[in-house]
């Protein structure tokens, strides 16, 4: 592992303030406009410097230091880049040491003034040695890295990534608009928004990323360990998501956001200049799609995920506020012994403001990656239960058949669910669920988990129905199978389908249904299109068929005028 991964920023810049409090001299920092900065306290006790001063020329101070001809001096340190040692007459006497720091081109940022009164104080060198160390590797207004330090930074993390073949990625930022808030209430305040900006732009990043600023508005971030798109994504999302409420800055309260561009190792460079001017270049391109937007150095990359990210934000808003953009649907399950309609599958839908009706693909893997699952399932839950007691209360026939849920396996883990159990939750409802079956797919029951089973047997002794979904194509044990309460297997469509011109698959699901009817589990064939496949699965036992066969998923509207029209066989 590189040592400078492991190297905080935070305590850098710590250790850096900790200095120049400690030192027993004057320290004034000025920037490159020879405005004072910073001072520390032994320039307060001894030269009576202190807030006011701030952002003041330095020859305003120049009563305090008594230096003659002092602006020509400052000027020579910003033109040569040489430290200057000033004798000071007077009792006692001293001297003014006056060194330069410079950016990663050799160019003066500013300058550092040391003031000893005894000239005998050469013990100090250490401390003055160390800061200035420091005030060569970050920004004298933040504490941040500054463009050197990264540069340093960078260099190694991409000789790192090479020699290991990991990934890393650089998200170049500029601040949007700050250019009218510096100019309309001055440089002051800009700079105090600049510093707030680092203080919350620091509280989202890993402690072994990087977050420095390069000057006037830019700051960047290096983000190390392997990092993919997703990851780099997510970290442009969390620090655009900082500067979201406003920043209070000397009574005006200020809105700021950040355009990112996003370059990533090896993609879109495989050196450091490279993927500083690509992530620069980005940048350019979030700002020309609006504030606070970020680009990949990609633009496809970029639109997909833009697209993503809309689609997770009118998610989100679908779930919270209950806009009834999301509806259940009820898909028939036949019994194919005599072709009655048994029950119904519940299956979610979302009507997109914009985008209309969308398919599950389109959207359930998008309510995993975003963790929705367990609040979209209570939604779907607390829908169809409701959608069932106006049945039972409208006197419907529809009330007399059963529903089918499907849930995400976490909600069987407790300690997985952020909210009430799922036993404790369908209990509250305080009504008969025994019209209930909860699905859960094959690949949920993996893990083979004695909590899950104890939640599957709680969920059982409410009257609660079970049924494994999509079974067939997974890994599932059966010896742990036979364990649990369960009391329907839905055969996937996959398997099922072969069986209409595969012997093997014919065999296959034969010998699979009359192994689960041993262990007094009922099997449903998933995805029945025709006559034909529904008869060959009734001769092979299978007790129950749904598909487009007998219907697509209906509204709750179109349900009912299914159900009448449904040609039931006469016994």
């Amino acid at each position: 592992m590189p040592t400078h991964c492991s190297i905080d920023n935070q305590q850098l810049a710590l250790d850096l303030e900790n200095i120049q409090r400690a030192l027993p001299f004057p320290l004034l920092m000025l920037d490159a406009q020879q405005r004072l900065r910073r001072f520390n306290p032994a320039a307060h006790q001894q030269l009576g410097v202190d807030q006011t001063h701030l952002g003041q020329p330095v020859d305003a101070l120049n009563h305090m230091l008594a230096v003659g001809d002092l602006i020509n001096r400052l000027d020579d340190v910003s033109r040569d880049g040489n430290v200057r040692d000033i004798v000071l007459e007077g009792h006692p006497p001293g001297r003014l040491m006056i060194h330069p720091y410079l950016d990663h081109e050799g160019r003066t940022q500013g300058t550092l003034l040391f003031l000893k009164r005894d000239a005998a104080e050469e013990h100090l060198d250490w401390f003055e040695q160390r800061l200035l160390e420091r005030a060569t590797h970050f920004d004298p207004l933040t504490g941040l890295a500054n463009r050197l330090l990264f540069n340093e930074r960078l260099d190694n993390a991409l000789d790192w990534s090479q020699r290991r073949g990991t990934r890393l990625a650089v998200l170049f930022m500029d601040l949007d608009n700050f250019k009218r808030i510096n100019e309309s209430l001055g440089h002051g305040i800009g700079d105090d928004l600049l510093k707030a900006v680092a203080d919350r732009l620091r509280t989202v990043i890993r402690q072994e990323d990087t977050l420095a600023r390069l000057g006037g508005d830019e700051f960047v971030v290096l983000l190390e360990h392997d990092i993919d798109i997703q990851g780099a994504r997510s970290a442009a999302l969390r620090l655009g998501a900082a500067l979201e409420s406003p920043i209070v800055v000397q009574g005006h309260q200020l809105r700021i956001s950040i355009s990112t561009g996003i370059a990533l190792y090896p993609d879109d460079g495989t050196n450091a200049d490279t993927l500083m001017r690509h992530a620069d270049g980005a940048m350019y391109d979030a700002k020309r799609v609006g504030v606070g937007q970020f680009a990949f150095v990609d633009p496809g990359l970029s639109h997909r995920l833009r697209e993503q990210l809309a689609m997770e934000s009118a998610l989100c808003r679908a779930l919270e506020t209950h806009t009834h953009e999301l509806l259940l649907e009820y898909q028939p399950q036949i019994d194919l012994r005599n072709g009655q309609v048994t029950s119904f599958e519940a299956l979610v839908r979302w009507q997109h403001p914009t985008l209309g009706r969308l398919p599950p693909a389109r959207f359930l893997p998008l309510v995993r990656t975003m963790g929705l699952g367990q609040q979209l399932d209570r939604w779907a839950l607390d829908t169809a239960i409701a959608q069932h007691h106006r049945w039972h209360e409208q006197g419907s026939p529809l009330a007399r058949y059963g529903i089918a849920v499907n849930i995400m396996p976490e909600q069987l883990q407790p300690e997985q669910c952020r909210q009430t159990p799922l036993d404790a939750f369908l209990t509250a409802y305080h009504t008969p669920l025994d019209w209930l079956t909860l699905e859960i797919t094959e690949e949920g029951l993996i893990s083979e988990s004695d909590i899950t089973l104890a939640m599957l047997k709680r969920l059982r002794r409410l009257g609660i129905g079970l049924a494994i979904d999509d079974f067939g194509v997974g890994y599932a044990n059966f010896a742990y199978i036979a364990r649990l309460p369960i009391n329907k297997v839905k055969l996937d469509m996959t398997l099922v389908q072969g069986v209409a011109n595969e012997r093997r698959s014919e065999i296959l699901v034969e010998g699979l249904n009359r192994l689960l009817c041993g262990l007094d589990m009922s099997c449903i064939a998933e995805g029945v299109e025709d006559a034909a496949l529904a008869a060959k699965l009734a001769q092979l036992g299978v007790a129950s068929a749904q598909g487009f066969h007998y219907s697509r998923a209906l509204s709750v509207d179109a349900l009912p005028i299914w159900l009448e029209r449904y040609q039931m066989p006469t016994s």
